[in-house]
């Protein structure tokens, strides 16, 4: 199975990517928003891969990444150690047991592993990439 699998709302990502879904193998993580009120937390990372077909909007703006902003809403677990941004890691899904969702990275600079309700994608956006 794919990690698109344990995901909801993939209408957009599956369009854009048809059968040639990303790995979350070496994605660059940007960011991990914590929402309090929806006992969420929101992880932001850049894909390795682009599209094969990239859409129209995407390529006129010199989109050269591909941003995703995945939601754990409902956590029953959550843990964080060490921090550093940018970070190329890989991202682990699975069910767990009991039909929740799973997500784990586990790298030298950072441990994060969250146990949710439900996972969704909440954005999927392109971008130039700052030179440098």
């Amino acid at each position: 199975m794919s990690w698109v699998d344990y995901v909801i709302r993939t209408e957009r990502i599956r369009a854009i990517y048809g059968d040639h879904l990303p790995s979350l193998d070496g994605i660059t993580l940007r960011e991990v928003t914590l929402d309090y009120e929806y006992l969420s937390v929101l992880l932001g990372f850049d894909l390795p891969e682009l599209p094969v077909v990239m859409p129209k909007k995407w390529e006129r703006k010199g989109a050269d990444s591909v941003r995703l902003i995945l939601d754990f809403s409902e956590l029953s677990e959550l843990a964080i150690q060490g921090w550093a941004a940018p970070l190329k890691v890989d991202l682990r899904m699975k069910k767990t047991g009991n039909g929740e969702v799973s997500a784990a990275i586990d790298s030298e600079e950072v441990y994060f592993s969250a146990t949710a309700r439900f996972a969704s994608i909440r954005e999927i956006s392109a971008h130039k990439s700052p030179r440098g």
